[in-house]
């Protein structure tokens, strides 16, 4: 009694009595409590984790403790993706550049278009390709506040696969031009590019399941669509990207190529029909609402994704012209030197007097005219639709492609005529910008 008398009294001495300080020790407490409560109340009203939507668990704590704001990952998505777009046009122009240093290059311009037909129609469809997956990316992303450490994890191997989409349509180019080219050239390449795009969509199925949503039955519906469609396209192109191996072959030369890229596209049609129909017997939703999951104004997203977007190709495409005309390296039918040593630069400006020109005229139209119609256009637009990022897609596509007119210009100017096919071959690029354009603002 004694030891516990000089023990209380110690402490009512620093502390104070002990039964004032109880109850401000429980209000602490049950303040603290209250306080967690309400943010745990916040986060189940606003935010559930895709992992495990129905339990708590540490893991999501901890990769939602990890994470970061979501605007930040899908700007870093956005200048990932304008770079991979703009960089499927860089091994045409490289081509035409490299003609022109060996001193081998084609006798016109027709026969130069000609023979790049090919690669110049990869180019296209690879840049719809990361187009399109940008466009899935902005879908999944929409109105995604916060994005945990396992988000991140998976958007930067999605974005790695995707990253290594142009290698595909580079190995697809070089097949296409090479002299002995058959169906057998084909194939590494072919099986190459089909694998990249399985890994692209079983990369983009795990991004869907890990990403936070909202309390929201139609972002449900949606986001299980999403996870269906990308998870079975994925299966569908693993599937059929062994199968150059059986159908590329001599006899099949006329028929094999083309049939093999049309079970793609309809493997891609097929994925589709398989998430609705998932929807309606496994989740049983009703058709009101997988019907709305259809609708164009579900595949909605922020106009800032977009701005992000083109205004990385557009200075990307207005910079890549810059690079070879800084090079001293050029063939000899050109007039020009062959190393940088005891170089005259008044004679040096004069011989790239062509490319010089071409180069401002082109980088004025880019970043002023083009840019400036495009923003003043974009200013009213507060969500963007998939028929706008089809167009905007196209608009941008040929802006990526005008360093390769421009190429062509600088590499084909000995003769007028030759001049006068390039250049007309840089104003139809510069015609269809314009008419993308002017779709875009009808």
């Amino acid at each position: 009694n004694l030891v516990k008398n000089s023990f209380e009294s110690r402490i009512k001495g620093v502390f104070g009595p002990i039964s004032s300080a109880q109850p401000k020790a429980q209000s602490a407490v049950k303040s603290k409590r209250t306080c967690l409560s309400r943010r745990q109340h916040k986060y189940n009203t606003f935010i559930r984790t895709g992992l495990m939507p129905n339990r708590k668990s540490s893991l999501n704590s901890a990769a939602l403790a990890l994470g970061v704001r979501g605007y930040r990952i899908t700007s870093l998505s956005d200048a990932l993706f304008s770079i991979i777009a703009t960089i499927t046009a860089v091994p045409l122009a490289a081509s035409v550049a490299e003609s022109r240093k060996s001193d081998d290059q084609q006798t016109s311009v027709t026969a130069a278009l000609s023979e790049g037909a090919l690669p110049l129609l990869y180019c296209l469809v690879t840049f719809n390709i990361v187009s399109r997956t940008q466009l899935f990316h902005c879908i999944i992303f929409d109105k995604v506040e916060r994005a945990s450490a396992l988000v991140i994890v998976a958007n930067t191997f999605f974005m790695l696969f995707v990253s290594f989409i142009p290698m595909g349509q580079t190995l697809l180019s070089n097949a296409s031009m090479a002299s002995d080219s058959d169906l057998a050239t084909y194939k590494g390449a072919s099986i190459f590019f089909v694998a990249l795009l399985s890994c692209v969509r079983f990369s983009g199925a795990l991004l869907v399941y890990l990403l936070p949503m909202r309390n929201d039955a139609f972002r449900l519906c949606l986001r299980r669509r999403r996870l269906v469609q990308e998870g079975v396209g994925g299966l569908f192109f693993a599937g059929l990207a062994a199968l150059p191996l059986i159908l590329f072959k001599d006899e099949n030369k006329e028929w094999g190529f083309p049939l093999y890229w049309v079970l793609l596209a309809v493997s891609y049609k097929l994925s589709k029909i398989v998430s609705l129909m998932t929807l309606r017997r496994y989740w049983g939703y009703s058709e009101e609402m997988v019907a709305k999951t259809r609708d164009l104004k579900s595949k909605r997203y922020s106009r800032s994704r977009v701005d992000a977007y083109t205004d990385g190709v557009l200075a990307i495409s207005a910079t890549l012209i810059i690079l070879d005309i800084g090079s001293c390296e050029q063939g000899a039918s050109v007039g020009m030197v062959s190393s940088c040593e005891d170089i005259d630069v008044v004679s040096y400006l004069y011989n790239r007097r062509s490319q010089l020109s071409a180069y401002v005229v082109s980088f004025v139209l880019i970043c002023a005219k083009l840019w400036a119609r495009h923003a003043s256009m974009w200013k009213h637009v507060k969500q963007c639709g998939i028929l706008l990022h089809f167009l905007n897609t196209q608009c941008c596509c040929f802006i990526a492609l005008l360093p390769y007119s421009i190429e062509l210009m600088m590499s084909y100017d000995e003769s007028d005529e030759q001049r006068r096919h390039a250049v007309i071959f840089w104003l139809c690029n510069v015609l269809l910008i314009s008419l993308n354009i002017l779709a875009m603002g009808g």
